[in-house]
């Protein structure tokens, strides 16, 4: 038995490989200041933690563990094994968004990154979807392998629908980047019906998300501007060219106080 001197120094070297493995890390790194609320008598006994690591995972049978995360510069990145076992080698880290004014945001091409942490699951088709929350319009972006067994086709990101500046402006044919100057996109060119988006209006999130299996289909949930919790099942099970819309309040609109998720 070792003792426990050797243990401690054992430990600290161990915590040191650690914290140098991390020090290049393209994650968002440092420390998040915890408040108490003036409403709550909760207190809080840890106010500055660390920034924890999200990593988005799943597994697939053609090439093993993929995972997808958040970068510190708002980019979404992925690296995945090369074989579908555990002491399979890993894939460097990949950018799935390098040009973010290529992203399809409403004030593109001044479109901004991500702000928060990306979900994944796969459907009864074996697709993998993930899903994330776009920084300029607030709302739910997606993407999905074309070809589960090649981990690099990933589509391209598509917003839920065309959305646009929040009051129209008189006269407005594209929205505006900013105000209504119309540089932005013409919602006339796409209709909503189409594939390029994933759904048929928005849904503008106020939490992190989840995307989870229900039967054949995939469910997004999340927690809306209205504090109310949302659900949204793919039009299709096991296809994620659309998901339903208007999204499930759980609870209904007259669930009362309990219904609200703060």
């Amino acid at each position: 038995m070792a003792s426990p001197l050797a243990a401690l120094l054992g430990a600290l070297l161990y915590e040191a490989s650690v914290l140098s493995a991390y020090k290049d890390t393209i994650m968002p790194s440092g420390t998040c200041n915890i408040t108490a609320a003036a409403t709550s008598n909760l207190t809080v006994p840890n106010p500055i933690q660390e920034n924890a690591h999200i990593i988005a995972t799943f597994w697939s049978a053609h090439y093993g563990t993929h995972v997808i995360v958040l970068g510190r510069d708002t980019k979404l990145y992925h690296k995945h094994q090369t074989a579908p076992n555990a002491s399979a080698d890993w894939s460097a880290w990949k950018c799935l968004t390098p040009d973010l004014s290529k992203i399809a945001c409403s004030t593109a091409p001044a479109c901004g990154g991500f702000d928060n942490s990306p979900v994944v699951n796969v459907d009864a088709n074996g697709t993998a979807t993930v899903f994330v929350r776009q920084m300029s319009d607030l709302d739910i972006f997606e993407t999905h392998l074309e070809d589960p067994a090649d981990p690099d086709s990933w589509s391209a990101l598509r917003p839920p629908a065309c959305i646009c500046n929040y009051p129209p402006c008189a006269n407005q044919t594209k929205c505006g980047v900013a105000l209504c100057d119309e540089k932005g996109v013409d919602c006339s060119v796409e209709p909503t019906t189409s594939d390029a988006y994933w759904s048929y209006g928005p849904f503008f999130p106020t939490s992190e998300l989840s995307l989870l299996r229900e039967g054949d289909s995939l469910a997004l949930y999340y927690r809306g501007f209205d504090g109310g919790y949302y659900k949204s099942l793919q039009s299709n099970p096991g296809d994620p060219a659309k998901f339903v819309y208007p999204p499930t309040r759980l609870g209904g609109f007259d669930g009362g106080e309990n219904a609200i998720i703060e």
